[in-house]
């Protein structure tokens, strides 16, 4: 495990891929009826029906480019004024804030909770200045390919390279040759972990020692430090003419992946998606298909934090109205239809609950075990801890709101000057200042 102070170097990697390669064998597993289990409820968590303590609470969001900070129900601190600042995201003790800045989010800065010392820490002539071949062509950008190794301020960031003679391309449908870096955030020093076209989107274990790494046609498994563990511990056929990649996450004990593939190997604009979820294992070479049926149907999907549970929609069955959600247990392979008219979003952390979208923005409170209830309405944010979700309530987008499982809702006012919209109030994100996480 990295460390938050530990030192860097910026020397390249210059690792090579083994010289064999372990292939896996498929094997479908069949639907099997599981004896009845009590869901385990983490114990370091709130108890439903207790007030939540804000106080834990720590916020990053933007009002009109700029980046703000509040504790629970405290007053906002505005950190910056350049009015092109965007997607913050907070590292694990919430003590450092990383954002991009500019119309092109080409440049990500970093800045202590409390304002001080805002620096500018990735750019592509840094890159370049540093021998690591990304001219101003390259761009650094997205929000989904930066990411904090947990308990660390170490971050994890992919780097698109394009050609010179793409640059017609710009903004349109454009090759990108990915390269995967990592950079300590206290001291500033970048290390590449992968050079441009070696790397692709990343996901970190949850113990924070290896990366699964994604390009086209398989999946690899790197150590945090960019070595290789194992190649192509998922290999499958790039869809055509528009390649559309699997979703996969870790096991939550580090052991492995659960994967997504496309059943087809066409796909197309307005074409919707079947999936297969397979279970892969890092210490061995057979892959278990788990035989959902219904099986999921495009890419809005979302897998329980124990991995056991995964709730998708699909297209409608005939004479079906809306679209269906769906629940899938993931140990058997069974799924039941849940509701309708509705879209997924996350898991509580008790793997037991989650919220999901009717219509007109209307939030509901799903369980594996109950009907579902209504929560509220507004854009959903996700979960504080096992008892508790946020959203931002409509039509005013500065009214941040906890509800609570069979429980209250806390009414979190942002920003008390104005009513704010979604075009001014935006990249509202939290973290939950538990004291093992400070510790």
């Amino acid at each position: 495990m990295l460390t938050a102070c530990g030192n860097i170097s910026s020397e390249l990697n210059t690792n090579t891929a083994p010289t064999s390669m372990s292939v896996f064998t498929l094997i479908e597993q069949t639907p099997t009826a599981l004896p009845t289990e009590t869901p385990v409820v983490p114990s370091l968590t709130s108890v439903p029906g207790t007030l939540f303590p804000l106080d834990e609470l720590r916020m990053a969001y933007v009002i009109d480019g700029n980046l703000y900070l509040q504790d629970g129900s405290n007053l906002p601190i505005q950190l910056t004024y350049n009015g092109e600042d965007q997607e913050p995201l907070i590292s694990d003790d919430g003590k450092k804030i990383v954002f991009f800045r500019g119309k092109s989010a080409d440049h990500v800065y970093v800045i202590n909770a409390d304002g001080s010392q805002e620096q500018l820490l990735i750019t592509n002539s840094l890159l370049n200045e540093r021998g690591l071949r990304y001219d101003e062509a390259s761009e650094i950008r997205t929000f989904r390919s930066l990411a904090f190794v947990p308990g660390t301020h170490i971050l994890l960031f992919n780097a698109y390279q394009i050609d010179p003679h793409d640059l017609e391309l710009k903004y349109k449908n454009h090759v990108y040759a990915i390269g995967l870096f990592l950079v300590d955030i206290d001291s500033g020093k970048i290390r590449q972990l992968l050079a441009p076209g070696l790397g692709g989107s990343f996901k970190i274990s949850p113990d924070g020692n290896l990366l699964s790494v994604i390009t086209s046609g398989h999946i690899d498994i790197f150590g945090i430090d960019g070595q290789v563990i194992r190649r192509n511990l998922v290999t499958y056929t790039p869809s055509k003419p528009i390649e559309l990649f699997p979703v996969f996450y870790w096991l939550p004990d580090s052991t492995g992946l659960i994967v997504s593939l496309l059943v087809e190997s066409q796909y197309d604009i307005g074409d919707m998606p079947t999936y297969a979820i397979w279970r892969y294992p890092l210490d061995g070479n057979m892959a278990i298909q788990i035989p959902l049926d219904p099986p999921p149907m495009g890419t809005d999907a979302h897998i329980s934090p124990d991995k056991k549970w995964l709730i998708y929609n699909r297209e409608p069955d005939e004479g079906q109205k809306g679209l269906p959600l769906y629940i899938g247990n993931l140990r058997n392979g069974s799924s039941n239809l849940y509701a309708v008219n509705a879209l997924t979003h996350e898991w509580s952390p008790d793997n037991i609950h989650f919220v999901y979208e009717g219509n007109k923005h209307e939030l509901f409170l799903g369980s594996i075990d109950k009907p579902p209830t209504y929560a509220g309405k507004g854009n959903f944010l996700g979960w504080v801890d096992t008892s508790h979700y946020i959203y931002a309530s409509i039509p005013n987008m500065g009214n941040i709101m906890i509800g609570e499982i069979d429980g209250e809702t806390i009414n979190i006012q942002t920003f008390k000057l104005k009513t704010l919209s979604s075009k001014s109030f935006s990249w509202f994100i939290f973290v939950s200042l538990t004291s093992d996480k400070n510790k």
